[in-house]
Parts: C-alpha cells; sequence; structure tokens
C-alpha cells in the first residue's frame, strides 16, 4: 500500500522547476506538471486529454515513439515563452515496450544555457592547459637513435623493438643490471602510437612497499591517515593515453601484482577508498633483471601476471657477449662530453674489450667519465680508468670463484649428456629455464654433445 504520510506525486512533480509532460501511446496527454504548462501558456488541467499535436503543433512525440530512441538537447518554442531545451525519451513499460513519451524542458532562459556552456568551455580550455602542460613534462627522454652499437645483436633487438612499438601490448624488457632496459622502454614509447600522450616511470624498487599500492592507483579523500584531503591520482591514472614503464617489476609484492593484472584485462583502476572504478588506456611496459622464470616456482611472481606479460620479450645481452660495441659506446661518451678530439691508446682499448663490464654499459661509460677527467693530455691511458675496472674476465676471479664455474658448468654437461643432448630436457634435471641455460652454456663454452661415449 502507498505510504500516507507522502504527499501525491503530481505535487512532488508540480514544485520541479524542470517542465514534465506525458503523453501515452496514442499521443495523448496524460500529465504536465505546472511548470511545462506555464512554458505552454496554458492550465495544466486545460492540458488533459489532448491529443500531443494540438497542445504542441510541431511535437515530434510519435517519431520518438515509433523509434524507441531518445532525442536529446533539442532548442525548441514552447508558445510564447523564450526557447527552452527539450529532451523526449520513449517510455517503457514492464516488458521494455513502449508505452508512451516523456518530454523534458529544462532551461527556460536561453541565458542559463550560454552561461552553462561557457563554464563547461572554460573546464575544457583549463583542462586542455593543464594535460598539455601535463604532456610536456612527461616526454620521452630517448630514441632508437640514442642506444648505441654496432653489434648486430643491437640492431636485431630495435627491429624487434620498433616491430613491438606498433601494437599496444605489454611488453616485458629483460637484462642485466646496466644494459639499457630504459633506454628502450623510452624508445618504444617514443615509437608507439602512445607516444604522444605522457610516458610515466616507476622505479619498483625505490618506493617502500606499503606507499606503493597508493602510488600506483592513487587514493580518494580521507583514504587513510595522512592522505591528500583532495586525493591523489595513481600513476596509472596519470599513464591515461600514454605509456607506464615499470623498472624493476619483480620487486612488486604479489597482491599489487594482482591489482595490476586486473587493470591490465579490464581497462579500469580503482583508487583506495573508492567505490567507483575509472576507465584507463595505457601500455605497459615492464623491466627486470630478476629471474622471473625461478620467481614463479617460489610464488614470489604470479603466473598469470608472467604469462600476460612474456609475450613479447626483449633479452638485452650484456656487454661481455657484444664486445663490438664497447668502443662505439666509450666514444660516444667522449663526444657526448665535448672531447671528440680526445683519443683511447692503442693498450687501453685492448684492455677496455677484455674486461668484464660485470655494470655493463652505465658502468663503461661512468668509467670513461672517470678516465677523461683523469687523463693528462689528448690519450687515455689505463691508468686514468678507476682502479681494479680493465682486468680482464677472467683475471679478477679467485680460486673459490673459479671452482664454482667448473663445477656448474661440469654439472650442465652432465645434465646434458644425460638427457642426450636435449637442452629442454636437461634444462628440467637442472630445474632452471631453458633461456637460463642457454646462457650458462654460452658463458661457459659448453656444446651439446650429440654423441655421447
Amino acid at each position: 500500500m502507498p505510504d500516507a504520510s507522502l504527499p501525491d506525486m503530481s505535487l512532488i512533480l508540480d514544485s520541479l522547476a524542470m517542465g514534465l509532460l506525458y503523453c501515452d501511446r496514442q499521443g495523448i496527454v496524460r500529465f504536465v506538471n505546472r511548470a511545462y504548462a506555464d512554458l505552454l501558456g496554458r492550465k495544466p488541467e486545460a492540458l488533459i486529454g489532448l491529443p500531443i499535436t494540438i497542445a504542441i503543433p510541431h511535437s515530434r512525440a510519435h517519431e520518438v515513439m515509433a523509434s524507441g530512441k531518445p532525442e536529446m538537447g533539442d532548442l525548441c518554442q514552447l508558445g510564447l515563452a523564450q526557447p527552452v531545451i527539450v529532451n523526449r525519451l520513449p517510455a517503457r513499460d514492464g516488458t521494455g515496450q513502449v508505452m508512451g513519451m516523456i518530454s523534458q524542458a529544462i532551461f527556460r532562459e536561453p541565458a542559463e544555457l550560454l552561461n552553462l556552456s561557457a563554464r563547461i568551455e572554460r573546464r575544457s580550455r583549463k583542462q586542455g592547459s593543464q594535460r598539455r602542460r601535463f604532456l610536456a613534462s612527461h616526454p620521452p627522454l630517448f630514441t632508437f637513435e640514442n642506444i648505441l652499437g654496432a653489434s648486430e645483436a643491437i640492431r636485431k633487438l630495435k627491429a624487434q623493438a620498433k616491430r613491438y612499438s606498433a601494437i599496444g601490448e605489454p611488453v616485458l624488457i629483460l637484462g642485466e643490471t646496466g644494459t639499457g632496459k630504459e633506454l628502450f622502454a623510452h624508445a618504444i614509447h617514443a615509437e608507439s602510437p602512445a607516444g604522444r600522450g605522457p610516458l610515466i616511470c616507476i622505479n619498483c624498487a625505490a618506493i617502500p612497499a606499503e606507499l606503493f599500492e597508493a602510488e600506483l592507483f592513487g587514493y580518494e579523500k580521507g583514504a587513510f591517515s595522512g592522505a591528500r584531503p583532495e586525493g591523489k591520482p595513481g600513476q596509472i591514472e596519470l599513464a591515461d593515453g600514454g605509456s607506464l614503464f615499470l623498472d624493476e617489476i619483480g620487486e612488486l609484492a604479489p597482491e599489487i601484482q594482482a591489482k595490476l593484472l586486473r587493470a591490465l584485462d579490464s581497462g579500469v583502476v580503482s583508487r583506495l577508498g573508492a567505490i567507483n572504478s575509472r576507465p584507463v588506456d595505457f601500455r605497459l611496459i615492464a623491466a627486470t633483471n630478476r629471474p622471473l622464470e625461478s620467481m614463479l616456482r617460489t610464488g614470489a611472481f604470479r603466473e598469470d601476471l608472467y604469462y600476460r606479460l612474456s609475450t613479447f620479450v626483449l633479452y638485452l645481452p650484456p656487454l661481455r657477449m657484444r664486445k663490438e660495441d664497447i668502443m662505439p659506446i666509450a666514444c660516444a661518451v667522449l663526444q657526448g662530453m665535448g672531447l671528440e678530439y680526445v683519443a683511447f691508446a692503442p693498450e687501453t682499448c685492448e684492455l677496455m674489450l677484455r674486461a668484464a663490464w660485470p655494470g655493463n654499459a652505465r658502468q663503461l661509460r661512468n668509467a670513461v667519465v672517470h678516465a677523461a677527467a683523469m687523463r693528462n693530455g689528448d690519450r687515455i691511458l689505463p691508468a686514468d680508468f678507476p682502479a681494479g675496472i680493465l682486468q680482464p674476465a677472467n683475471a679478477a676471479a679467485s680460486p673459490l670463484a673459479s671452482a664454482a664455474r667448473e663445477a656448474e658448468a661440469d654439472a650442465i654437461r652432465n645434465a646434458l649428456d644425460l638427457c642426450g643432448a636435449n637442452v629442454a630436457a636437461a634444462a628440467r634435471v637442472l630445474r632452471i629455464s631453458r633461456s637460463a641455460l642457454y646462457e650458462k652454456m654460452r658463458r661457459y663454452g659448453v656444446k651439446p654433445n650429440r654423441n655421447p661415449a
């Protein structure tokens, strides 16, 4: 039964400033509130029962009911009043059938519409200006031209990365520290269709775990103690229309990995403390120097996120596996310092090519900067480099380290012999990934023996 304490619905509708009119499927006016009747210059009771085309000669009620589609924002002249904005909405019964039409008259004065339009335009200009400033502060810093090297490995990697750039799917970049993962991430973004959007970069290892969720997903007002009063957008939201680069993604906690996967799959993100989700359109580029495949076995990295990321993978080989890139990079460092006239002595070049460079291109760059600053004259000598840097790859190894490497190489040879030179099977025996086994075989010079004794 209706609540007797509630006023009659017609009284409630009559109190609205917005005009409302309802006609049935035959086009007969069955309800009109006082605001709509005033616009027509009639009394409400004089309109009830009239055909809509008599009450409003130019009415489109029959067209709306025939199509079943609403018509929004039409500027109309109703009676002698000023033009108003009218919405026409098909009314449906419980089965979804059109049973009539509702007409809404929203603005009684054109000035109201002009004022609203001006406010919207000002807000749009302000947001556009803010977004332009934001994009200008988050451009890619490197392109493929900034990735130095003449080796076949680098040429192939750049060609592969350019193909990945055209695809909107996530890219996973693997490699040791200092191999240039961040350079490739910037270049992929710059070359991609999202290159005009922002590139948001986060080092997952540099943000405390307890703050990372709020940093990545943002938070609403009052979400936690110490939160900003106005809330804060997350880095994923800021990457909307562009790319999000997560360096050291292997450092992410599993619960954050799960939320990141949901954002990738659903295209929406929820701030901490929010009720509703926000749509986002971003391209994820991730990088790590950690062995993600072995982390899967311990549960430190989620399988579902790994498989989402590992479709398009770039593996950046260490500098010791592409020695032909050492001198071009070193000379480019000198050129960037304005020291084009400075040269490396022949004995220096020889030692640089034999060095291990465990820190890869980053270590090489810093060592060249040190040597250039310490030189006397226009030639860089071995003594200009930091102590111990130019030791050959095998010279710095202790007897214990050498024994450990030899034992590992023997274990690989034995596993390969046991599995009939089947690398995949040997990797399972050794409980490492096939790619890791191949890398160790290259490092130790181990080759499968196809004809074991």
